[in-house]
């Protein structure tokens, strides 16, 4: 099933609040949250089954190749 966020999504706010909080992230936190604010803004960005970024088509692939697992009911 496709996921998509929206302006960093959920994840991106609590690391924000965070960190804005005072609290020191570790690493992975702190690249997870460079990389949830360098994507565009004000779009719907897809999501692999990973929550990371993807392309359009290959959202649209993966659609696809999920959808083509069901057979029509006759």
């Amino acid at each position: 099933m496709a996921k998509q966020i929206y302006n960093g999504g959920i994840q991106a706010g609590i690391l924000r609040a965070a960190k804005d909080s005072g609290a020191i992230l570790g690493k992975e936190d702190e690249e997870r949250l460079k990389l949830l604010e360098s994507l565009p803004k004000n779009q719907w960005i897809d999501l692999d089954d990973s929550d990371n970024p993807i392309s359009k088509d290959e959202a649209k692939k993966n659609w696809n190749d999920h959808l083509s697992k069901f057979k029509p009911i006759k």
